[in-house]
């Protein structure tokens, strides 16, 4: 199983907010990240959006966020798994994160592309201790 990633530029921490999605949900996903990164003028962590095609053009809007936006090909993970095409690639793209972004990142926080953030405090968040769990 070959699980392959191109971003936009290399990581510039060793801890990322990575949400996964395609077509209508890129909106989403890209509406989160601004939304993340307005709570978070100077972070100490990247935002990536990762797609399982190549990235559409960066919007206007978001040029100016330095969000790394990357490409994760899963390679053969959907015959490895048996799964069905589809939506399933999304899914697998969330269980190849560990593996494609294991040389960047220390630390990575998942987050699905349907939320709204209310709140900041995500540098804190990925700042906890959470023992010998991943």
């Amino acid at each position: 199983m070959t699980i392959t990633l191109q971003a936009s530029r290399a990581a510039t921490s060793e801890r990322a907010v990575i949400f996964t999605t395609d077509g209508p949900f890129a909106r989403f996903a890209m509406m989160a990240a601004r939304q993340i990164a307005d709570r978070h003028p100077v972070r100490d962590f990247d935002i990536c959006l990762c797609f399982p095609d190549a990235p559409p053009p960066v919007p206007p809007g978001l040029a100016d966020l330095d969000i790394r936006f990357c490409r994760l090909d899963t390679g053969t993970l959907l015959d490895d798994l048996r799964l069905e095409p589809g939506r399933n690639r999304i899914v697998l793209m969330r269980l190849a994160l560990a593996q494609a972004f294991a040389a960047a990142y220390r630390r990575v926080l998942y987050l699905d592309s349907d939320i709204f953030v209310q709140g900041g405090g995500f540098g804190a968040l990925l700042d906890l201790d959470l023992g010998p769990h991943p």
